[in-house]
């Protein structure tokens, strides 16, 4: 077989390439037919999706195999450098000799290994990713799972989506959970900063580290989300809360309720003249 033709075929090629056989056999062979050899060569799927850089080093793989083992392994050492910085601490050797004789783009390499990936978890800038998601989200009064998280900044990764349609996302269904606050909340207010009276008042009237009250504390819960008599959703005003707050069970046991206590007592005592 002669070493080069008019489509660039080697025997090289067309061992790592069978269906281009038939091609080759088309131009040299008995029953010549160059017509035909074109159009089944444009119907391959070599033609379809090869690029130069796969087809120079498939050859270089059969023709040149020390050049190539050598140029692989640095292409391996770079892109596993690159993808934990990013955050995928392993990946097969298969996969990125597979992206490198196909001439794969980072993107494409890098989705290829997100699918593979499993459920290892992420570090480097895909966690950074997760974690400043998860930040964000709280601040609006949500929680998703991890799984959730992980997704979301593997589509990031991946380019599926952007961190702001990601925090628009939490913003719509934050709005969905503290009605009351809608308008605020998609205008990029933090329930946070909405919720902080409430949280000020449930930390000095019940007694409380004002960092423990999160989103799962039943009074903030009930507060957030209160509706009027009509049963539509609306803003409970400060002195009622503090009101309701007052009337709990959990007010009884504070310093604040048997100071209260003790003052009334003495001034009934002091109405009857006894003291």
């Amino acid at each position: 077989m002669a070493d080069t033709t008019t489509f660039g075929l080697s025997a090289s090629l067309i061992k790592a390439y069978p269906e281009l056989q038939e091609v080759y056999d088309l131009l040299y062979g008995p029953n010549k037919d160059e017509a035909e050899a074109k159009l089944k060569y444009y119907q391959t799927n070599y033609y379809k999706s090869i690029s130069s850089t796969s087809s120079d080093r498939t050859l270089q793989k059969e023709s040149q195999p020390g050049i190539y083992a050598n140029s692989l392994e640095k292409y391996k050492l770079a892109q596993r450098k690159r993808l934990t910085t990013a955050g995928i601490s392993t990946i097969d050797d298969a996969t990125l000799e597979a992206s490198y004789l196909g001439g794969w783009d980072d993107n494409q390499l890098d989705i290829k290994a997100l699918a593979t990936k499993g459920t290892k978890q992420l570090g480097g800038d895909a966690l950074g990713t997760a974690d400043a998601l998860k930040t964000f989200a709280n601040s609006f009064g949500m929680t998703y799972s991890p799984s959730q998280y992980d997704k979301w900044s593997i589509d990031i990764f991946s380019g599926n989506t952007t961190i702001d349609e990601l925090k628009n996302k939490v913003k719509t269904d934050s709005a969905s959970a503290y009605p009351a606050y809608s308008e605020q909340i998609l205008k990029g207010t933090s329930l946070d900063s909405l919720a902080s009276a409430y949280r000020t008042s449930i930390a000095n009237i019940l007694e409380v580290d004002p960092d423990s009250v999160d989103y799962n504390n039943p009074f903030l819960r009930r507060a957030l989300q209160n509706v009027g008599p009509d049963g539509k959703a609306i803003v409970k005003p400060i002195w009622q809360f503090e009101k309701e707050l007052r009337s709990s069970k959990e007010w009884e046991y504070t310093n604040n309720a048997r100071d209260t206590m003790d003052t009334l007592s003495l001034k009934v005592l002091r109405d009857w003249g006894l003291a």
